[in-house]
């Protein structure tokens, strides 16, 4: 029971948001200009610093434990490369073939990580999870922009599309942020403490806009690759990665923080990222809230598990 009011607690705040901005383009408070305009400062200005603000802290670069974040990055380059292959194989539509790779890549680790690994492991488990996070942020983000601009931005000229990618305020936000740590660059404290008050508006506001803007009128196609999406995001993913995790020996926190790192729903920004890159957002969406809605349950499961193999 206190499983399950866990993964209720982490996944409740953010479909209750969804819910407030879905009323309010029910009740007509939010048009479709609104949404877009929204839109466009969750993505221009708010997810750039909070990127940033996530890239930027020199502290977390000082890490004792090197094969978590080998692991880490390692095993996300695996996720990211096994999709990236197979995902234009199954689906035709680029569209939609880039929503998909980013449903699959991409996880809430921030917002849903977080508290799994607080509660399963205690205060000790936010260290480690921070170190994975080190490594996620910038291959979420670089990532995902490239699958979208490659299948949306219409670019076959490879020089032209590194263009679009210099181009795009997540790409530069990373870059800023790894800069400034790796050439000890210190933003003034009063910059860098609006910065961070700014960046906790980027997840409600996004969850605001991805209530208001979601459909759930789904196309047959559409509900069987939103349904794929979430099976292989919530289920295939984790089981995979947590197996690795033992099989190569990693201690039994580390395995808990690979679990909450892999079993974590899709991000939210993915929603304004598709949106503001002409991608198919309305999936995009879709994939957000189902992911979100199922993990009330993976995470239960997934948690009985850990507990049933000793690792909790």
């Amino acid at each position: 029971m206190e499983v399950l009011l866990i993964a209720l607690k982490t996944t409740f705040p953010l479909l209750f948001t969804m819910s407030i901005g879905f009323a309010a383009k029910f009740f007509g408070l939010l048009g479709k200009d609104e949404i877009s305009g929204i839109n466009k400062l969750v993505y221009w200005i708010l997810l750039p610093i909070l990127l940033f603000c996530s890239i930027n802290q020199p502290e977390l670069y000082k890490l004792s434990n090197v094969r978590l974040l080998t692991f880490t990055i390692l095993g996300t380059a695996l996720v990211m490369l096994s999709v990236i292959l197979i995902i234009p194989r199954l689906i035709k539509d680029p569209a939609k073939v880039g929503v998909v790779i980013q449903g699959l890549i991409r996880g809430n680790v921030l917002y849903f990580g977080l508290p799994v690994i607080s509660t399963l492991i205690g205060q000790a488990g936010l260290g480690l999870i921070s170190i994975a996070i080190v490594a996620l942020v910038p291959m979420y983000n670089f990532v995902s922009v490239i699958v979208l601009e490659k299948y949306t931005g219409g670019q076959s000229d490879f020089k032209k599309m590194l263009v679009q990618l210099s181009k795009n305020p997540l790409i530069v936000s990373a870059v800023l942020g790894m800069l400034a740590v790796v050439l000890k660059i210190e933003v003034p404290d009063l910059v860098m403490q609006s910065f961070k008050n700014i960046s906790k508006a980027t997840t409600p506001t996004a969850l605001l806009l991805l209530g208001a803007a979601i459909e759930l009128t789904f196309t047959k196609e559409d509900f069987k690759m939103v349904m794929g999406v979430t099976l292989a995001k919530l289920i295939l993913i984790p089981v995979i990665m947590v197996t690795l995790a033992i099989t190569f020996g990693l201690t039994n926190e580390e395995i808990v923080t690979m679990f909450a790192v892999f079993a974590a729903p899709t991000a939210v920004a993915s929603y304004s990222l598709a949106r503001e890159m002409k991608a198919d957002y309305d999936l995009s969406g879709q994939i957000v809230f189902m992911t979100t809605m199922a993990s009330v349950v993976t995470i239960f499961i997934g948690t009985v598990v850990l507990q049933w193999l000793h690792i909790v």
